[in-house]
């Protein structure tokens, strides 16, 4: 029986969501308590691999289970109670024919946070910012605007390579603003590595008045790479949903 499951993690306390062989990853604390739980080994694929400190309020994994499961909500309860505090289980379920968490997504949900208020501990998925007086949002707003549609995408990753190539389609960016806070969502087909920490670290560059406008826009669908050398910071990122439908 092939498995659904959808979990959330804090960021902070992870090397990433991709087993290594040394240091703590969402991939590695999963399989274990999974493995721990029925008995045998269990390897599990996830939708991302979201990169170190960036947070989960909706990654989606699949295993194999060695036996059926007909209660998904009590067996869900049981092995949430063998996860450490900082990763949750928040739901199981049995995968259609043919489901793969990454190949079979339509569409993947992130979000951005940071704020200028005092930094608090106990908003951990928020990149705490300086220089208020400095940060134009009318200029980060326009920033972000250019990266909507389909572009190749070339220069705001870190890979030199890609399966798939560069090319993704950045459906929507939403930007709310609470107060001292402000709130970044990307819906889009896929991304890259560092791709949406790329673009908000570039727009917090010209809403800073550190990079002209143009030369971000050069930057997208260049036929020849140039990556800007600021990424946000990880913590303010979180991967919210995956759609398949």
């Amino acid at each position: 029986m092939v498995i659904k499951a959808r979990v959330a993690y804090l960021g902070r306390n992870f090397l990433g969501f991709e087993r290594q062989k040394e240091g703590r990853t969402v991939q590695g604390t999963l399989e274990q308590a999974l493995s721990d739980y029925f008995g045998t080994e269990i390897l599990i694929q996830g939708a991302g691999r979201t990169d170190a400190g960036v947070n989960a309020a909706g990654q989606v994994v699949s295993f194999v289970s060695p036996r059926d499961i007909e209660n998904f909500e009590r067996e869900k309860r049981a092995i949430d109670r063998r996860l450490p505090k900082d990763l949750s289980l928040l739901s199981l379920e049995e995968a259609p024919s043919g489901f793969h968490p990454r190949k079979s997504a339509k569409f993947k949900i992130y979000a951005y946070r940071f704020s200028f208020a005092e930094r608090d501990v106990f908003q951990p998925s928020v990149a705490f910012l300086e220089r208020e007086d400095k940060f134009n949002l009318t200029l980060f707003e326009k920033t972000l605007s250019l990266f909507v549609g389909r572009h190749n995408f070339a220069s705001f990753t870190s890979k030199d390579v890609d399966a798939r190539g560069f090319v993704r389609t950045i459906e929507a960016i939403d930007v709310a603003n609470k107060g001292k806070e402000t709130s970044v969502v990307f819906k889009g087909d896929g991304f890259l590595t560092y791709q949406i920490r790329f673009i908000v670290g570039a727009a917090f560059k010209v809403a800073y008045g550190e990079l002209p406008l143009e030369e971000v826009e050069k930057r997208i669908d260049a036929e020849e790479r140039s990556i800007l050398s600021y990424k946000a910071p990880a913590e303010g990122l979180t991967l919210v949903y995956v759609g398949y439908e």
